[in-house]
């Protein structure tokens, strides 16, 4: 779910997938305390745990507490809208969940989910008691398009040899746009992203600690979110130049 809708409104947005993979990457003892509180708390061990970890830490009332619930386009996921609605009921705060069609592309479906998110602000409004101001969504559309030209242009400095980039530019590129896509945040990394490339490919220097590119990944629908980023520190220390995941 694009931030960008919440940032133009001045709600800052939790959001809960992302914020499980965050909190194993930047934190050594990882997200297992809130994984296992939100199991204890009724979500099954089975399900994904993509929404667990933070909603566990929520749910337990250790963050700002939240004032509403919103689950984007819950689709074929019945881990995924069954963890928003639990979440919803188990707080006591209402939620907002948009549909997905199952054909995409017709006519009907493009008016459905006009509507769809026509319904999700009259939803925010009510709960911020504010209305959205359609210039400042404009002009957060408009950041959201200008940071979009940035990644590709980073994904472009993927095909230089030797790649310009350490491992964890790959994360911060889809991080940026999960988390704070249409906030001026995001453009700053991109851009310093860039910059930062832009000066190695000038000096012909990788940005692998092993100085020298042995070989090239690219890892298909999610990366691998060990504690404490190891993963991209042992692509970093070994040569291996992280090209990007389906994510």
């Amino acid at each position: 779910c694009s931030p960008a809708l919440f940032y133009a409104m001045d709600i800052v947005p939790l959001p809960m997938e992302f914020l499980s993979a965050l909190g194993c990457l930047v934190w050594k003892r990882g997200m297992s305390e809130y994984l296992d509180f939100a199991t204890q708390a009724g979500l099954p061990d089975t399900a994904c745990s993509g929404q667990r970890g933070p909603l566990g830490a929520y749910m337990a009332n250790l963050g700002e507490a939240a004032d509403f619930v919103v689950c984007d386009s819950a689709g074929n996921c019945d881990s995924n809208a069954t963890a928003f609605a639990f979440a919803s009921s188990y707080m006591d705060k209402p939620m907002y969940m948009l549909s997905y069609p199952s054909v995409i592309g017709t006519d009907k479906s493009n008016q459905y989910h006009v509507d769809d998110y026509r319904n999700l602000i009259r939803f925010l409004e009510e709960q911020t008691g504010k209305k959205l101001d359609w210039d400042r969504l404009k002009e957060t559309l408009e950041k959201c398009d200008y940071q979009d030209e940035l990644t590709l242009e980073l994904d472009d400095m993927h095909l230089m040899k030797p790649t310009p980039f350490s491992p964890i530019f790959t994360l911060g590129i889809y991080s940026g746009r999960l988390v704070f896509g249409g906030h001026d945040q995001n453009t700053q990394l991109l851009e310093s992203m860039i910059s930062e490339g832009n000066e190695r490919i000038k000096n012909g220097t990788s940005g692998l600690k092993a100085g020298k590119e042995k070989v090239r990944a690219f890892i298909c629908y999610i990366d691998h979110y060990t504690t404490d980023a190891k993963f991209w520190n042992w692509f970093y220390e070994r040569g291996v130049a992280h090209m990007g995941g389906g994510t």
